[in-house]
């Protein structure tokens, strides 16, 4: 909230928190969203978003009460599973939406865990002229299956999960698009009881990010800040 309140990126720029598990908030010159916040201070991120998306309706990514401050503000809270009838920002179907300088093409793919199957929005979004149209792509917990894979951009920043059946994200990885930048994400979910409940340790996700087909993989922590200026994630 500090960054948000006191910062704002130059022309070109682009401002990446990560909060926790899959949760992250983006600030660009003219605008900033949130992806998959779960926080218990969600909530006050709201006078800031120009809008929050939420891949899949399970609880380690979604925060209600950001919904509802996000809704009775009058934001659009994106997802696939709201139940608001004719709310332009649901879509169980791949979807487009312009939302200031931010442009959105969605896409829905099965989830990683067969168990627990339910639709996974991946959001591509460009985020604008003011950054030479930066494209950051998010997946929550999408299982990797290419042929659902509707990337239409090239890729700076891609935000996976962690897949519970092993270097399956390799599937899209340097095969459907070739990212900049991985954010390897979804490690030490404290909802999950441990590993074989996926509450992946630090080690895990370390030797995992080592493994994926992009040079630039990386395992940001909680809080951490990346910036993003002339094509390269600092």
């Amino acid at each position: 909230l500090t960054g948000l309140r006191g910062e704002k990126p130059a022309a070109g720029e682009v401002y990446i928190w990560m909060l926790y598990n899959m949760g992250y908030v983006i600030q660009t010159p003219s605008g900033c969203f949130g992806v998959d916040i779960y926080h218990r201070r969600a909530a006050e991120l709201a006078p800031y978003l120009d809008f929050y998306a939420s891949t899949h309706v399970h609880q380690d990514h979604k925060s209600l009460p950001l919904i509802e401050a996000m809704l009775d503000a009058g934001k659009p809270v994106v997802t696939n599973y709201l139940e608001e009838p004719g709310y332009a920002y649901t879509s169980e179907t791949s979807a487009d939406y312009t939302i200031g300088n931010f442009e959105l093409h969605t896409f829905i793919t099965n989830h990683n865990n067969g168990s627990t199957n339910v639709p996974v929005t991946v959001f591509q979004i460009d985020c604008g002229e003011d950054t030479s149209h930066f494209v950051l792509l998010h997946s929550g917990d999408s299982n990797f299956q290419a042929d659902q894979f509707d990337v239409t951009k090239a890729i700076d920043v891609y935000i996976p999960r962690y897949a519970p059946n092993e270097l399956t994200e390799n599937n899209v990885i340097g095969s459907v698009f070739t990212p900049k930048y991985v954010l390897l994400s979804h490690i030490l979910e404290l909802t999950h009881a441990d590993s074989d409940s996926s509450r992946w340790t630090l080690e895990q996700g370390l030797a995992r990010a080592a493994q994926l087909n992009c040079e630039e993989t990386h395992m940001p922590f909680w809080g951490e800040k990346l910036v993003w200026k002339n094509g390269k994630l600092e």
